[in-house]
C-alpha cells in the first residue's frame, strides 16, 4: 500500500472550468499539487455535464488526471457528502485521500495542505479538516476510515438535519479526528506574526459569484490564479476590502405584510396596507426565489422567511416548509431562518420546524410573563403563545439525539424589545432558560474540541432547547416609526450600511425593493420582480451604485430614507 495521498478534485459543475485570467480552478488546483510531494495520484470527480469539458482540461494540464462518473452528486446533505467519499475511498490506492469539500469548497491551497497532512500523520488521525475561511476547507481522510462511514451513513438514514455538517460527524471518531482550524490560525499568527481575517465569504460555492471574485483578486494582484494562497489573499482584502458588496449574503422573503396582533413597537400599527400590496407571499413567488437561490448558491447563501408581518399567519406557509424539505434531499439550498411571534405555532409548523430542513427560528416572545407580555401585545394571549412554544420545544427534545450530532435542529431564539414598557422585565426574560453561552461558562475557556462536543452533548441531554437569548432595539424605520428606544446604540461614526450590502429585500408580490426598512410603497423604488428576472445578479448589479455611495460615505446619493436612518450598523444576518 502506497503512503502517497490521491487528490480528489470535486469538479461538479462547469464553474470550475470558467476562465480567471489565462487558468481557471481546475487548472490551478492540479498546478499546486504538483508542488506537494506528498501528493500522488490526482483525480477528479466528474458528473455527466462536466465529464466532457473536464476531459479536455486534463489535456491541457500536462499531468495525469482520471475522471471519475459519479452516478449521484453531491449535494449540501452530509449523507450525500459521506456517499461521496465512501466511493472514492474505496477505489483508491492510496492511504490517504485529500479533496476540497465538494459542494462548498472552491479552492486548494498547498499550505493549507501541507499542514493538515503533517498533523494527520503526527497525530494518526483518521480524519482532519481545516478551515481558513470560507470556500477553502481542505478535507483529509485515511482509508481506515471506511467501515466508519459506512456506519455513519446507515446511522444517520434518513437525515434532512440542516444543523448537521460533517464536521459533528466526524468529531464523533474523538482523538482520532482533528479540527485544525484554530491550530492552523495560531501557526499561521506564530509564523508571519500577524493575524488574518478569516471572515470572507467571497470563495464559498463555486458559481458565478465566485469566479468573478477570484478574477478581481487575481487582476488587482496582477498574478495567476494558481499563485494565490491564504498570505496574500488575506494581507490584499485586509488593506482594501473591495470585494465587499460583490455578492449578497442572504434573501429576505417577506412572507406575510400583516400581524392580526402587532407588538406596539411594530410600523403595522400605523401603516395601512394599500389593496394592491398582497398581505402574503404567494407560493409560486417563493417557489421562483428558491430557484433562483439555487442557480448561484454563493449570491444567496441564506434565506430569512420573515416580513413586516407575521410570516404564520400565511396560509401557504406549511407548504413552503415541506417545499424546502423536499429540496433539501436532492438539492443544494440555502440556510433557512424562519421568524414569528408564536400565535400561529401549531404542532403542523412546529412538527415541520423539527424535521431539520430549518437552521433557525428566532421567536418575538418579548416577555415570560403576563403582565408584562400585555403591555407589548395588545389583545394577545400569553400562556396560549408559552404553551406553543413549549410543545415546539417538547417536539424539538423528543427529536432522537444520534451519537454523531452534537445538536438537534432548528436552533431556538427567543427575543425580547428594549423599550421601556419591557425594562424593568429584561433582566428577567434573559434568566428564563438555560442558553448555550450561560451553559459553556460552566467550563474551562481552553477545552479540546472534544471537550467542546461533549460539553455540547451535555448541554442537550439535559433538556435544554433554547440556545439563544436576544435583546433587540426598537427600530425607527427610518423615521417612519414612532421613536420608542431606551438606548440608541447607533454608532457615532457612520459606515457603509450592512443590510444595502449584504441583503436582497424580495416583498410579498416579488418585487425587489432597497431595504426593508422602506416599507411605504411609494419610497420603496422596486428595482425589479422575482418573477421577471433570470438571475439575483441582474437585480443585484442594478444596486450597485447605491453601494458604491454609501461604501464612499455619499449617504445623500442613494435613497430619500438613507439619510434618516439609523438601522444601518444592523445587518440582516
Amino acid at each position: 500500500m502506497s503512503s502517497e495521498v490521491s487528490l480528489l478534485i470535486p469538479v461538479i459543475n462547469s464553474a470550475w472550468f470558467e476562465p480567471v485570467g489565462n487558468e481557471n480552478l481546475f487548472q490551478a488546483v492540479v498546478k499546486k499539487a504538483g508542488t506537494c510531494e506528498e501528493i500522488g495520484p490526482v483525480f477528479a470527480a466528474v458528473t455527466s455535464k462536466t465529464q466532457r469539458i473536464c476531459e479536455e482540461h486534463i489535456k491541457k494540464t500536462g499531468r495525469p488526471v482520471t475522471p471519475i462518473l459519479l452516478t449521484e452528486s453531491p449535494t449540501q446533505n452530509v449523507i450525500s457528502e459521506i456517499r461521496f467519499y465512501i466511493s472514492f475511498i474505496q477505489s483508491m490506492n492510496t492511504d490517504w485521500m485529500a479533496a476540497p469539500r465538494p459542494m462548498v469548497s472552491t479552492f486548494f491551497d498547498a499550505e493549507l495542505f501541507k499542514f493538515s497532512f503533517s498533523k494527520a500523520v503526527q497525530n494518526n488521525y483518521l480524519a482532519v479538516t481545516n478551515l481558513p475561511w470560507l470556500g477553502w476547507e481542505m478535507i483529509l481522510l485515511h482509508r481506515n476510515i471506511l467501515p466508519k462511514l459506512r456506519e455513519f451513513e446507515k446511522m444517520l438514514l434518513p437525515s434532512t438535519d440542516a444543523s448537521l455538517c460533517l464536521s459533528h460527524v466526524l468529531s464523533s471518531l474523538n482523538r482520532q479526528f482533528g479540527m485544525l482550524a484554530d491550530i492552523f490560525y495560531h501557526h499561521y499568527v506564530k509564523d508571519r506574526g500577524q493575524p488574518y481575517d478569516n471572515n470572507y465569504p467571497y470563495f464559498q460555492f463555486c458559481g458565478e459569484s465566485s469566479i468573478a471574485a477570484y478574477r478581481k483578486i487575481t487582476h488587482a494582484m496582477g498574478i495567476p490564479l494558481s499563485e494565490l494562497n491564504i498570505d496574500k489573499v488575506s494581507t490584499l482584502l485586509e488593506a482594501d476590502d473591495f470585494l465587499k458588496g460583490d455578492s449578497p449574503n442572504s434573501v429576505w422573503a417577506e412572507i406575510s405584510a400583516v400581524n392580526d396582533v402587532p407588538p406596539i413597537y411594530s410600523p403595522l400599527n400605523r401603516w395601512q396596507k394599500p389593496d394592491s400590496y398582497p398581505a402574503y407571499m404567494p407560493l409560486k413567488v417563493f417557489e421562483k426565489l428558491l430557484m433562483l437561490a439555487g442557480q448561484d448558491i454563493a449570491m444567496c447563501r441564506q434565506i430569512h422567511m420573515s416580513g413586516l408581518g407575521e410570516p404564520l399567519q400565511n396560509p401557504a406557509y406549511v407548504d413552503m416548509l415541506r417545499r424546502l424539505s423536499d429540496l433539501y434531499r436532492d438539492n443544494v439550498i440555502p440556510r433557512i431562518h424562519c421568524y414569528t411571534d408564536g400565535r400561529n405555532l401549531t404542532e403542523t409548523v412546529a412538527s415541520e420546524f423539527v424535521r431539520g430542513t430549518v437552521e433557525s427560528v428566532m421567536i418575538s416572545l418579548d416577555a415570560v410573563d403576563d403582565d408584562h407580555y400585555k403591555k407589548v401585545r395588545h389583545g394577545g394571549n400569553f400562556h396560549e403563545v408559552k404553551a406553543n412554544i413549549e410543545r415546539f420545544l417538547a417536539l424539538k427534545r423528543a427529536k432522537p439525539i444520534k451519537p454523531v450530532m452534537s445538536n438537534p435542529a432548528p436552533i431556538v431564539a427567543l427575543t425580547t424589545t428594549y423599550i421601556a414598557e419591557l425594562e424593568d422585565h429584561i433582566d428577567t426574560f434573559m434568566a428564563s432558560y438555560m442558553t448555550g453561552s450561560r451553559w459553556f461558562k460552566r467550563y474551562p475557556k481552553n477545552m479540546t474540541c472534544e471537550e467542546q462536543v461533549e460539553t455540547t452533548r451535555a448541554y442537550y441531554k439535559g433538556g435544554h432547547m433554547v440556545e439563544h437569548l436576544v435583546i433587540q432595539g426598537a427600530s425607527t424605520y427610518a423615521s417612519q416609526n414612532p421613536d420608542r428606544r431606551t438606548v440608541n446604540y447607533t454608532p457615532l461614526k457612520r459606515f457603509s450600511c450592512q443590510r444595502l450590502l449584504n441583503t436582497l429585500f424580495v416583498k410579498t408580490d416579488g418585487s425587489i425593493v432597497v431595504c426593508d426598512r422602506m416599507f411605504t410603497p411609494p419610497s420603496e423604488k422596486p428595482i425589479g420582480n422575482i418573477l421577471q428576472i433570470e438571475s439575483f445578479r441582474e437585480v443585484w448589479n442594478r444596486l450597485e451604485p447605491s453601494r458604491r455611495a454609501h461604501i464612499e460615505a455619499r449617504y445623500a446619493d442613494t435613497y430619500d430614507r438613507c439619510g434618516q436612518c439609523e438601522d444601518w450598523f444592523i445587518p440582516v444576518d
